[in-house]
């Protein structure tokens, strides 16, 4: 047998890994034979480093059996991970369906509703929120319970809040535009909640009004107290702030000061109504006690807020009835009411510093000639009523 039959034969007993590096030599060796070039440096599958590339091809080993099957379990957990927990789109209305529902150890109705709120408003928090459904940040400023009981009640709420988009604006509250979107403060709501069992509570509905309806009203919402007719004196001054005209309808007039709160008939000609608003702290006209007036669009409810106070006093023209609870803005209050410059040419002159425009096209409002009550009237078209006239 030759020598190169013996090292072929040799080659075929071989495993692939060497026979296929043992065969590479074989034929640089002939080519480098027949070239001539045997002394010279020899070149290997056309490449330097021959020897180390041969050494490293015959000491190649299979990885072994545990570490396969570890890089296995790795690259199987992570695809696992990633196919279990894709980024999901926002979906608004499962967002909602899970903002409407809460659980609490609560027991009072107040701490409920509380819990409530804040589970609703932190359920549109944080950056995977879209920014048109974004709340920044919130805060609860009053609470009140409306109505009901624990299996299902009403509580209104009034709040601050902060958002980039526009879904969470409405009408109910005071907004600023801001450098990151708007800014809400006395914004109010009404929630209402439903016992399910089990410490877990579905809110039934948030709104700014009607939310009550079909519950048991709350004895305890209301405190009754005594009204105190106000006393006045024809000479008596309207004070710097003037009287502001709160109501004007065809039958009567509403207007408060300093002085007090009046009802005016326009068809008895006279005072009907009165109420002192020292003893309630809704005398002032300016500063931090400032007491905010509002009135109904039927006119028989009048509700005075001090600024200052989480309270409220709701005034009952008709029974003159006055009852105590807490801060809720009115729903529909009186609608009428208008600037000053609107009802007339000129701004000088000792008028009110609104007046209430009529469908007709005329405006009622008030005029003082001295400053004093008793010179204090009520004026619309050619009609003019002296209010604080003294009957003979």
């Amino acid at each position: 047998m030759s020598t190169l039959q013996g090292m072929f034969t040799a080659v075929l007993n071989m495993s692939i890994t060497a026979s296929y590096a043992a065969v590479g030599v074989i034929l640089v060796c002939m080519l480098l034979k027949k070239s001539g070039l045997w002394r010279a440096n020899p070149l290997a599958f056309g490449e330097s480093h021959v020897e180390t590339r041969t050494k490293n091809i015959l000491n190649y080993k299979k990885p072994a059996f545990w570490l396969i099957i570890a890089v296995f379990l790795t690259v199987a957990v992570a695809v696992l991970a990633f196919a279990a927990n894709p980024q999901k789109p926002f979906d608004l209305e499962r967002t909602k369906a899970q903002a409407m529902r809460f659980s609490t150890d609560e027991t009072d109705l107040l701490k409920i509703g509380e819990a409530a709120f804040n589970h609703y408003y932190t359920s549109y928090l944080g950056n995977d929120i879209p920014e048109p459904y974004r709340i920044t940040e919130f805060k609860l400023n009053a609470i009140s319970l409306v109505a009901g009981d624990e299996k299902e009640f009403c509580v209104w709420t009034v709040s601050d809040y902060s958002t980039p988009g526009l879904h969470f604006l409405s009408a109910n509250g005071n907004f600023e535009p801001t450098d990151s979107g708007y800014r809400c403060e006395g914004d109010g709501k009404e929630f209402r909640i439903k016992g399910l069992g089990n410490n877990a509570y579905q809110i039934v509905s948030i709104g700014t009004g009607g939310g009550a309806q079909g519950l048991q009203e709350n004895a305890s919402r209301y405190k009754g107290l005594e009204p105190t007719a106000a006393a006045w004196r024809p000479e008596q001054s309207v004070g710097a702030d003037m009287a502001v005209l709160d109501y004007a309808s065809d039958d009567i007039v509403i207007f408060h000061g300093y002085f007090g709160l009046y009802v005016y008939d326009l068809n008895k000609l006279q005072i009907v109504r009165s109420l002192d608003l020292a003893p309630i702290k809704c005398n002032a006209t300016q500063g931090d006690n400032y007491c905010e007036v509002a009135v109904s669009m039927d006119g028989n409810a009048v509700q005075l807020h001090p600024l200052n106070s989480k309270n409220m006093y709701l005034y009952d023209v008709a029974d003159n009835k006055l009852y105590e609870t807490g801060y809720k803005p009115l729903q529909k209050p009186f609608g009428r009411l208008v600037p000053l410059e609107e009802a007339v040419a000129t701004e000088t002159g000792n008028y009110s510093y609104n007046a209430v425009k009529f469908a007709t096209g005329e405006y009622g409002l008030l005029h003082v000639y001295d400053w004093t009550l008793g010179t204090l009237s009520y004026s619309r078209a050619d009609m003019m009523y002296a209010l604080f006239q003294v009957k003979e």
